[in-house]
């Protein structure tokens, strides 16, 4: 086999792109392009399916087809077509390998490609040896990172839309992100929006993974989808907080069924009924790297229209670096770019270290675990402050609004409960009924 090409890798995931739209998609997510193609007939068909994918078409048969039948490239490819329809080349479960195939040729392509045009540089009397280590240097960072340029854009490009976008944001009633479930965080920050990444931290048990999915299901209720991307708990656990958090029953009931009445159990029933039409997605997976959670990540927003993503929590994602620092400063780095890419809202869960003066100290950005790295890269900062006394919560609950780059800071008073694994408003730690339940 060639070290720079792999043709049968090459038609299988054509192949599998044609028949399973799916693996398309997830080809996409993990990062695949026109450019890791080999094969021009390839390349111009995988180009032809980013163009439809990309201007939100179906991608099939069909569809690729009539994109080549428009661009007059239909007579040129067909023996290609006609050789992806074999079934033995579709392989709908492998779809990730044959990706890793092909990205690792790519890059080896392109290696040897930047190593021919430095020793071109080096036998150029008129260049400097600065100059041709800055060639090379360029190149391999290039090639390492998986930098795409792109063309920069001049002011008069873009000013005139984003005028237009704040005049459609200004006539727009409520939020102009994405709700967080309490109220008074939606007025300090105007929600979470697209593009952002916030970031709540607690100490232990302090009601971190609450908030997270007290987020995701603020959003989930309106009809936006939401990811939770569960490392610590199981997807069972979760749902026991989903069902305390909004059918009411107390969470000691669903720890412990035998205590639980008949209403409970209607009103559960009833909760469980209305959650099936909730675009919220839980992945459990109990380890995952930081570059395995961003492809997923991806993956689920193509495939679901996912706007939120919720990781719980920080430290457990696996990400390059030799120190803790340094990985949490990658992992929180790639969950910026995510948001930022893909013009979606992130929410990380991160770990309070235990404050000098004791439990009950308020907490501080610099109470974040390696606390540079994640403050630096993150839009919100939110400090769950629980305070206890004699072993019981005070019910003198607040969140923190430590960092806010586009808005103002402060302190917001709230009551978790415990039976609800909730946040509620302290001066009426009640709410009002849910929509569904009254139907």
């Amino acid at each position: 086999m060639s070290s720079f090409a792999n043709p049968e890798a090459e038609r299988v995931l054509l192949a599998s792109a044609l028949e399973y739209s799916e693996a398309y998609h997830q080809a996409v997510a993990l990062g695949l392009s026109a450019a890791d193609f080999v094969e021009d007939g390839n390349r111009s068909i995988f180009q032809a399916m980013a163009e439809l994918g990309e201007a939100g078409n179906p991608v099939n048969y069909e569809s690729v087809i009539s994109a080549l039948v428009a661009g007059r490239k239909a007579e040129q490819f067909t023996a290609v077509l006609s050789d992806l329809t074999n079934p033995l080349h579709v392989a709908r479960k492998n779809v990730e390998w044959h990706v890793q195939q092909l990205k690792e040729k790519s890059r080896r392509r392109r290696l040897k490609l930047a190593c021919e045009r430095a020793i071109l540089a080096v036998e150029d009397p008129t260049e400097t040896t600065d100059a041709c280590f800055g060639y090379l240097s360029d190149s391999l960072l290039e090639i390492e990172t998986g930098f795409q340029s792109g063309e920069a854009q001049r002011v008069n490009d873009f000013m005139p839309q984003l005028l237009q976008d704040l005049e459609h944001r200004s006539k727009v009633k409520g939020l102009v992100g994405l709700p967080t479930g309490i109220s008074q965080v939606d007025e300090f920050t105007t929600g979470v929006r697209m593009g952002e990444l916030w970031v709540l931290g607690a100490l232990s048990g302090r009601g971190k993974s609450a908030l997270g999915a007290q987020i995701a299901l603020a959003n989930a209720t309106t009809g936006t989808a939401a990811v939770i991307f569960s490392l610590e708990m199981t997807r069972d656990e979760l749902g026991g907080r989903f069902l305390s958090n909004e059918s009411r029953v107390p969470a000691s009931k669903i720890r412990n069924p035998r205590w639980m009445r008949n209403e409970d159990w209607a009103a559960m029933v009833n909760c469980v009924s209305h959650m099936e039409n909730w675009p919220l997605y839980v992945d459990d997976a109990p380890s995952l790297t930081i570059g395995a959670l961003t492809a997923r990540a991806r993956l689920y927003i193509r495939r679901h229209g996912v706007k939120l993503i919720v990781v719980d929590y920080l430290r457990l994602v696996q990400a390059p670096g030799k120190e803790l620092r340094e990985r949490l400063g990658n992992a929180t780095d790639a969950l910026r770019q995510l948001a930022k890419s893909e013009k979606v809202a992130v929410v990380a869960l991160s770990q309070l270290r235990r404050p000098e003066g004791g439990i009950n100290s308020r907490p501080t950005m610099l109470d974040l675990k390696e606390s540079g790295d994640i403050e630096a890269h993150a839009h919100v900062v939110l400090l769950i402050y629980m305070p206890i006394e004699s072993d019981a919560p005070t019910g003198r609950d607040e969140i923190l609004i430590g960092k806010n780059r586009h808005g103002p800071m402060g302190s917001i008073e709230v009551t978790f409960s415990r039976e609800r694994l909730k946040f509620l408003p302290r001066e009426s730690r009640t709410e009002e009924e849910p929509q569904w339940a009254a139907s």
